[in-house]
């Protein structure tokens, strides 16, 4: 495929369907199976999401936890600027976002209170990287002061209030700036009926950056180039990966990210330990090595995340779903419910 059109992977969705808040319990969001064996869609609720999971399966969980990356710090003036923490470099160092950064110069101290600072190391257009100063670590810090950066399309006037649901019950590894979404439906009974049906749950972590939200703008979807972001899958979860490809067992990945970081560790015929990044960019016409199914959101049209879901099912099967999501009035986006691709 050497022209695939932007237009193809539109849909219009009524703004009503744009999930604002997360439903009143975790599982209780609906969820719709597409089987693509029987070419079949039936609906649920997320309580039925182990009992539709094949035989044998294992799923292959994203165990990020999502930073306060929003701080609100102070110049010398007093005038409010906005850091948008994006990336550790090092120990108190970070890679942010800085909004109203035009007067703003290196070496100059923004106060986020008495005891902690935000030294402006070197400014860049947009960008910055900056150090910490305080009593607490970095991730402290962060935790103490920040807001949890909600996506663009959820209107809320008190961020912190979603602290806790805009976060995976099994979040660990800090480190992401947006939530695995897919993962926001489980909760302590789903995990109960997991163990109780024996199927296998394999943690890795891929840290999901700002770029997630980054529009496509090429005609031609094919010259888009996606973002870095970094991962880590631990020596026992390969070894649990390899051994669920060697008896043939389902494997699936909880949510996009999950799965871009599975395909791009995935290489001559085995997964491996490894710390790395990926800029992997799922289209159309690749060749899915890593996993065989998929629970994820619904998302956005014309994003990198709905050609992801394209790419495995196909457009016309996924416009088909999207369809019927929307005539049922499904819930869309970060807080939305859940589609369960097998």
């Amino acid at each position: 495929m050497n022209n695939l059109t932007l237009a193809q992977f539109d849909y219009h969705l009524p703004d009503t369907l744009i999930a604002q808040t997360p439903s009143v319990h975790r599982d209780t969001s609906k969820l719709l199976h597409f089987c693509k064996r029987k070419n079949k869609i039936s609906d649920h609720t997320f309580k039925s999401f182990v009992d539709l999971l094949p035989k044998n399966a294992c799923i292959v969980l994203n165990n990020t936890k999502v930073i306060k990356s929003r701080i609100i710090a102070k110049r010398l003036t007093g005038a409010k600027i906005e850091c948008f923490f994006l990336e550790k470099c090092s120990k108190n160092n970070w890679k942010v976002l800085i909004k109203n950064s035009k007067r703003i110069k290196n070496n100059e101290v923004l106060n986020v209170n008495e005891n902690h600072q935000i030294t402006i190391i070197k400014k860049l257009e947009k960008e910055a990287y900056v150090e910490i100063s305080g009593p607490l670590s970095d991730f402290e810090f962060l935790e103490a002061f920040g807001e949890p950066p909600l996506p663009p399309y959820i209107k809320s006037k008190r961020p912190k209030d979603h602290s806790n649901r805009y976060q995976s019950v099994f979040a660990s590894e800090p480190g992401a700036v947006a939530a695995p979404t897919a993962s926001l439906h489980f909760t302590k009974e789903v995990f109960a009926q997991l163990d109780q049906k024996e199927i296998e749950i394999i943690y890795i972590t891929l840290h999901i950056g700002l770029g997630t939200f980054n529009p496509i703008i090429s005609n031609n979807i094919i010259e888009h180039k996606m973002h870095k972001e970094s991962y880590k899958i631990c020596k026992k979860s390969a070894q649990k990966l390899n051994e669920a490809k060697k008896n043939r067992k389902p494997i699936i990945a909880i949510g996009t990210t999950s799965a871009r970081c599975l395909e791009s560790n995935f290489h001559n015929h085995a997964f491996h330990e490894e710390n790395s990044t990926t800029d992997l960019y799922i289209y159309p016409g690749y060749r899915f090595k890593a996993i065989n199914g998929m629970l994820t959101n619904f998302h956005l049209p014309k994003s990198s995340l709905l050609i992801l879901v394209c790419s495995l099912i196909g457009i016309k099967t996924t416009k088909q779903i999207y369809n019927h999501a929307i005539s049922k009035k499904y819930k869309f986006f970060s807080y939305g419910d859940a589609m369960l691709i097998t």
